[in-house]
């Protein structure tokens, strides 16, 4: 009777530890606000999604896709006065190719210099500061697609201060997060940040070169196989 007794508190115990355990998988509500706490605390902020584990690559990943999203939008739907854009003429694969480039590319220019500097960031720390650093771009460039369809020309300096806001806030976290991630001082984050654009430049440039040569390479080939093609004609 006493080892049915004990037999029924052991399955007492186990399920009452059960309902104690909490699931995240490795995200938490909590984590939602971090974003927003940039606007009030930056530096502050940086040091707990790197050292106390508060960053989120769902949350990340997810302003990442808003901001690419944002670009196309802001091509497609911003008022005709302040759009210099033809709606007809965008090619939104590369207005989505260029938004997703500047991201992916700056991230891998940035952990590619900061291991000539001695960063201590790793890549994924270097996405999360990026990606949170999109919040006040993501915002106030909302706000000005939607403020466009309400304001004159003459109210143009208040558009145009909206997305100059928007854009200015987001360089300086971006700045202020590299700074934290890598344990940089500022004079050493700013030789980063001029690395990191060197590094680009080149990687462009290479880019450039590569499909330079691949375009005189295919129509090489295309001018032989249509030659081919005439002769057996």
């Amino acid at each position: 009777m006493s080892n049915l007794k004990l037999f029924f508190k052991s399955l007492k115990y186990k399920f009452e530890d059960r309902k104690n355990v909490t699931v995240t998988n490795g995200f938490e509500k909590s984590m939602l606000i971090y974003p927003f706490r940039l606007f009030t605390h930056p530096i502050e902020t940086f040091n707990d999604l790197k050292y106390e584990k508060k960053a989120s690559f769902r949350i990340a990943n997810t302003l990442a896709v808003l901001f690419v999203l944002l670009r196309l939008f802001e091509k497609l739907f911003t008022g005709y006065l302040f759009n210099k854009e033809d709606a007809k003429s965008i090619d939104m694969f590369s207005v989505i190719f260029i938004a997703a480039g500047i991201l992916l590319v700056w991230t891998l220019c940035n952990w590619a210099t900061c291991t000539l500097f001695d960063g201590e960031g790793s890549m994924g720390d270097i996405w999360i500061a990026v990606t949170y650093s999109l919040v006040p771009y993501i915002i106030f460039h909302s706000l000005s697609i939607a403020l466009s369809y309400f304001f004159t020309s003459s109210e143009a300096v208040f558009y145009n201060f909206f997305c100059v806001l928007g854009t200015l806030w987001t360089l300086i976290l971006v700045f202020l997060g590299l700074m934290v991630v890598h344990q940089y001082t500022v004079l050493k984050t700013v030789l980063s940040v001029l690395g990191t654009l060197l590094i680009i430049l080149c990687f462009v440039f290479l880019l450039m070169l590569f499909v330079s040569i691949f375009q005189q390479m295919y129509s090489f080939l295309l001018n032989i196989i249509r030659e081919v093609v005439v002769r057996r004609l």
